[in-house]
């Protein structure tokens, strides 16, 4: 087999045998692309060309013909053949960026990667149905309890400054200092802008609830957010689920076409190939991934807050002030995102 720009064969980057199947390279691709994903060696100026390297080792030898070809050392040429998709850009859906882990804990979908490893096309039909089902349900619901427990645990810590110490400035320097930083990986900003208008319904709904009472207009006004904000967030997965399945068929209907050779007697310029049908499509694909980020975080801020502000082992003037404190975050992810 060939080498790929920094010496190094597809199986040697990879980290398996040039015996390996299909299902061994997919895993050794899910685990060398997160443990080299250039959001966790941000200080690397090689990351993001090895996290590449791998994308491109993964589609050549996931692909029976191009691995036949690269095995048999016609490795020129191969470009030609594989997809266009931005890897950094598409885990950076799949799997959030590691400086949001706190926050977002693991993604539903990046749970599902792991449970098992899919090609490329599974993994889309897997986004545009809003999210691969686990096997086990009994298995997503404990794992959602502990990402659950563990954001909110990190929240608590996080709201300590300003909560126990009283420090606004310092709270909020330090704050807007780390979302400068979160500002500048991949979809840094969008998330930002979704978490702080997450934590902000909430924290209001709370303070709500204990300070103005259930039946207040203030309680009213911010039930009429959260439901806004639900119904958005539901509208916008249903239409790029619908969008991302339209797309999906569109590329399976360019491939079949191919197979029986249908496009030889077609005129010129009637027809995609299954190139062009997947290059259309890869932009709905993301906007159905994204939808369904934003949906799990929705989902999960909700169970998040609610461990966080109703937490019984601390007096209940430390959780007005937790809500308080989760407030004015949310305030500044919004306006710095």
């Amino acid at each position: 087999p060939g080498a790929d720009a920094a010496g190094a064969s597809y199986y040697e980057l990879l980290g398996v045998l040039t015996t390996a199947g299909a299902a061994e390279i997919k895993e050794a691709y899910y685990r060398e692309a997160r443990r080299c994903h250039p959001d966790r060696r941000p200080g690397d100026p090689q990351a993001a060309a090895q996290f590449q390297r791998l994308a491109r080792a993964y589609q050549v030898l996931s692909d029976s013909e191009l691995r036949k070809a690269y095995d048999s050392g016609c490795a020129e040429g191969l470009s030609d053949h594989m997809s266009g998709v931005d890897a950094a850009l598409f885990f950076a859906l799949l799997f959030g960026s590691e400086r949001f882990l706190g926050y977002t804990g693991e993604l539903l979908m990046a749970q599902n990667a792991d449970h098992k490893a899919k090609s490329f096309p599974e993994l889309c039909r897997g986004v545009v149905g809003g999210g691969i089902a686990l096997a086990d349900g009994c298995d997503l619901q404990r794992r959602q309890h502990r990402r659950e427990v563990k954001c909110a645990v990190f929240l608590r810590d996080k709201l300590h400054r300003l909560v126990m110490c009283r420090d606004v400035e310092g709270f909020e320097e330090e704050l807007r200092a780390e979302v400068s930083g979160l500002a500048g990986v991949h979809f840094g900003p969008e998330l930002l802008m979704e978490l702080g208008e997450m934590y902000q319904i909430r924290a209001g709904v709370y303070l709500a609830n204990q300070l103005k009472g259930r039946c207040s207009m203030t309680k009213g006004r911010t039930s009429a957010w959260r439901l806004g904000h639900t119904a958005r967030t539901r509208l916008r997965l249903t239409k790029g689920t619908v969008e991302g399945l339209v797309a999906m068929r569109r590329v399976g209907r360019a491939a079949k076409r191919e197979d029986c050779s249908a496009q030889q007697a077609a005129p010129p310029g009637k027809l995609w190939s299954s190139e062009d049908a997947m290059e259309q499509a890869v932009p709905k694909l993301l906007q159905a991934a994204w939808a369904s980020v934003v949906h799990d975080l929705d989902l999960t801020a909700k169970g998040v807050c609610r461990k966080l502000l109703q937490d019984k082992s601390v007096p209940w003037q430390i959780r007005i002030r937790r809500a308080q404190a989760l407030r004015r975050l949310g305030e500044i992810f919004s306006l710095c995102g």
